[in-house]
C-alpha cells in the first residue's frame, strides 16, 4: 500500500480575520489525502434558525468524521461558527444559550477531544463576532484545548490568523503567539484590493486561499502525487445590508459557478 513520504499537508484549516472592507470574516479549508476524504463537497443549507455548510461525502459513507456541519451562521445574531467536526453543533448551542465565544469553543472542543481516526486528527474551531473571535485546538492526548480570544480591532484589513489540524513547514507564514508549542498557528496577509460589494470580497478571499493551497500536494512512495485541496468556504460574521447569500464556496470537484 502506498504511503505518503513528502509534501505539505495542512489537513483542515480555519482562518479568522478582517476583510478588505473591514468586516470580520471566517474561512474554512477542507483537504484530504485518501480518496474517500478527497471525494467530498461543501454544500450550503438553511433551516429556520440558521444557515449552514455541511461536508457531503460522494461515496455515501455515513461517517461523522467525513460528514459534519463545518460552518453555522445564526439568523438572529451576528456570529459565525466553524470547525472540522461534530463540535460545530455544540458550539452553536452553547452560544445560543448564553455562553461567551471563548467558553463555547473551549467546551465544544473539550467535549469531543481529538478525532478517533488513525491519524488522531486534532479538532479545531472558531467563533467570530463583531469585535472579538475565539480560535481553538485540541490535540491527541490533551484533556484541555488551547483557546485564545482575539481582539479583531487589533487586526488590520486583509490580515488573518488561523490553525490547521496538522503541522506543516510553510516559509511564507509567521507563527503567532496565540498558541503553545507547535506550528499550527498561522498568520498571513491576503491584502486588500478595494473590491466593492461584499460578494466580491468573499469571492476574492476564497479564490486567493484556494490558489495558495494548490501547492499542497502529497508525494507517495510509488512516485505518484496527489493534490489535497477539497474545498474552501468563506463567510461574514456580521450580516450585511442588503442581505447576500451567507456563504461563498469553492469545491475542487465541480466547476466554479
Amino acid at each position: 500500500m502506498a504511503e505518503a513520504v513528502s509534501g505539505k499537508y495542512p489537513g483542515r484549516a480555519i482562518f479568522v480575520g478582517i476583510a478588505a472592507n473591514c468586516e470580520p470574516v471566517a474561512l474554512y479549508m477542507l483537504a484530504g489525502r485518501n480518496p474517500t476524504s478527497r471525494e467530498r463537497l461543501l454544500r450550503p443549507y438553511s433551516c429556520n434558525s440558521f444557515d449552514y455548510v455541511r461536508t457531503v461525502s460522494l461515496s455515501g459513507k455515513k461517517d461523522p468524521i467525513l460528514n459534519y456541519i463545518a460552518m453555522i451562521k445564526p439568523k438572529n445574531r451576528d456570529v459565525l461558527i466553524g470547525s472540522n467536526g461534530t463540535q460545530t453543533d455544540n458550539i452553536y448551542v452553547a452560544i445560543e444559550t448564553g455562553s461567551s465565544l471563548e467558553d463555547a469553543v473551549r467546551d465544544g472542543l473539550k467535549m469531543w477531544k481529538a478525532e478517533p481516526d488513525s491519524s488522531h486528527t486534532a479538532r479545531i474551531a472558531c467563533a467570530v463576532g463583531m469585535h472579538t473571535a475565539a480560535l481553538g485546538i485540541i490535540r491527541f492526548g490533551e484533556d484541555e484545548p488551547s483557546v485564545r480570544e482575539i481582539d479583531l480591532n487589533t487586526i488590520s484589513a486583509g490580515e488573518f490568523v488561523g490553525l490547521s489540524t496538522y503541522k506543516i513547514d510553510t516559509p511564507d507564514t509567521d507563527i503567532p503567539d496565540y498558541f503553545k508549542d507547535g506550528n499550527e498557528g498561522w498568520k498571513m496577509s491576503l491584502g486588500g484590493n478595494g473590491l466593492g460589494s461584499p460578494k466580491e470580497v468573499l469571492e476574492e478571499l476564497a479564490n486567493r486561499f484556494a490558489i495558495r493551497t494548490n501547492d499542497y500536494r502529497v508525494t507517495w512512495n510509488d512516485g505518484t502525487e496527489t493534490p489535497t485541496l477539497v474545498g474552501v468556504v468563506a463567510a461574514y460574521a456580521v450580516s450585511p445590508s442588503p442581505p447576500i447569500p451567507p456563504f461563498e464556496i469553492r469545491n475542487v470537484l465541480e466547476p466554479k459557478p
